[in-house]
């Protein structure tokens, strides 16, 4: 085998990395309008969605040399409850602790989906070794969707669910496999781990090994 030139494998790698990024600013676009669209026209009655203003954060790797993370957070607030605001947050992780753990040797993209009452962004995010921390206090159900136990103030459960992110090529894609689950799971808060899908029905799940 010859060896690679580096000034060749340096630019290949430029490119690609260029590359990853222009499908991933793109993926931003395509989940925001999806998600945004399917909730005003779907849970206008049991959400206030006059207003569904989308915040965006990054976070880079430890070299500096490129974001490992690209977070969405859409407040959401239930007609009922108009004291509490929750949050839908979109979690991309390309790299580090968003997609590898102890646990979790995984070398694939992720697109994580948690909602609950914090925003996630740079400052506040998720990584895979919270689903195998024990203060956490999580239920899982069948390594596919986790939820937490609600705090004092909150009777609605803190749930996540896990994609591959190469699963989403298309507008279909992301219409069947992640928009429609969270309408679902949105429609109906989550209480007393009464779920309102079934997490070994949905397609495209990352499903997190055991200890």
């Amino acid at each position: 085998m010859k060896p690679v030139k580096t000034e060749t494998s340096f630019y290949c790698a430029m490119q690609c990395l260029q590359s990853v990024g222009n499908k991933v600013n793109q993926l931003t676009v395509d989940l925001e309008k999806s998600l945004t669209n399917a909730i005003q026209q779907t849970l206008s009655s049991t959400l206030f969605t006059d207003t569904l203003y989308w915040s965006y954060s990054d976070k880079e790797n430890p070299s500096n040399w490129f974001y490992e993370s690209t977070y969405l957070s859409l407040p959401i607030i239930y007609t009922r409850h108009k004291e509490r605001t929750f949050y839908l947050n979109i979690q991309i992780s390309l790299h580090g602790l968003g997609i590898q753990s102890h646990s979790t040797k995984n070398t694939e993209p992720l697109l994580h989906v948690f909602f609950g009452d914090i925003p996630l962004n740079r400052e506040h995010t998720f990584e895979l070794n919270q689903i195998y921390d024990s203060r956490e206090n999580i239920t899982s159900f069948n390594q596919r969707l986790f939820t937490w136990s609600p705090n004092t103030t909150n009777s609605y459960q803190p749930w996540l669910i896990s994609f591959y992110l190469t699963e989403f090529n298309t507008p279909q894609d992301i219409q069947e496999k992640l928009v429609q689950p969270c309408l679902t799971l949105l429609k109906k808060p989550i209480k007393h781990n009464d779920l309102p899908v079934d997490p070994q029905k949905m397609a495209a799940l990352f499903i997190y090994p055991r200890e």
